[in-house]
């Protein structure tokens, strides 16, 4: 089926936060937890979150045009 891209973004998907010191400045990494080729850093949080948006936005288009399946976020554990 092929829902908007909209439809992917609000997803629960799991973000998983590195904070790395290279070199350079330091920055945060954030990846999806189900699609860990989605891929956003910056020097900031919402740096590092706008640019994974935006890289989830055009992994769902390229899927899409491939005619392929795109992960979504299983049902998650009960708290217990």
């Amino acid at each position: 089926m092929n829902r908007d891209p909209q439809f992917y973004l609000g997803l629960p998907y799991d973000q998983v936060w590195e904070w790395r010191e290279d070199d350079a400045e330091p920055y945060w990494v954030v990846r999806l937890g189900e699609i860990p080729e989605v891929v956003g850093d910056g020097a900031s949080r919402e740096e590092a979150a706008a640019a994974l948006r935006q890289c989830l936005a055009d992994y769902v288009s390229y899927r899409q045009a491939e005619g392929l399946e795109i992960p979504e976020p299983g049902p998650r554990a009960a708290a217990g």
